[in-house]
């Protein structure tokens, strides 16, 4: 008789819990919405030119430098019309909120950007960032939007364009 009991106070319990869910405020459902998700935390496109035409780049994770902590678990870079689509690992909560990466176009002649996205762990964001070179000028450019999840669920569109050495995209949220 006690067996029977279980799954209908298992029933009761679970009622209760979605009630209060779809009770709860929509921050907060928001919230747990994205603290729960378990796809890719940071991804987006990075696209290349020089003298306007399509340049491919290399995308490795760090600043280049040695001593680099660049809050990056994993890096998975795909190439998609002359893009260079990114999703990154960010490690999860345990994890620092800054993510750093570097592209270098391949062309020898273009210096590195260096990128650096900042979230608390359970956000996301999604960048779009270009970087255009003019051989003639030696000139360079790299600009980018990052949208990130704000606290209330909205999403926040932070710009960025570098024009000069360093090379240094920076988005930050916290």
């Amino acid at each position: 008789m006690k067996h029977k009991k279980i799954p209908a106070a298992a029933a009761a319990a679970a009622g209760i819990l979605a009630l209060a869910v779809c009770l709860a405020p929509a921050e907060l459902r928001t919230q747990m919405k994205w603290r729960f998700y378990s796809g890719a935390r940071l991804t987006g496109d990075v696209t290349v030119t020089l003298d306007g035409r399509p340049c491919a780049c290399t995308v490795t994770a760090g600043d280049g430098t040695a001593n680099s902590t660049d809050g990056i678990r994993g890096l998975n870079v795909t190439e998609q019309n002359d893009r260079q689509h990114i999703e990154i690992d960010t490690g999860g909560k345990n994890d620092a909120n800054r993510h750093i990466f570097t592209v270098q176009p391949e062309d020898g002649t273009l210096p590195p950007v260096t990128v650096e996205i900042s979230f608390t762990w359970w956000k996301t964001a999604e960048f779009d960032l270009h970087i255009d070179a003019d051989s003639a000028s030696g000139g360079m450019t790299a600009d980018g939007e990052c949208k990130m999840l704000r606290d209330d669920g909205s999403w926040e569109t932070r710009t960025n364009t570098v024009s000069e050495q360093p090379y240094r995209l920076v988005f930050r949220d916290v």
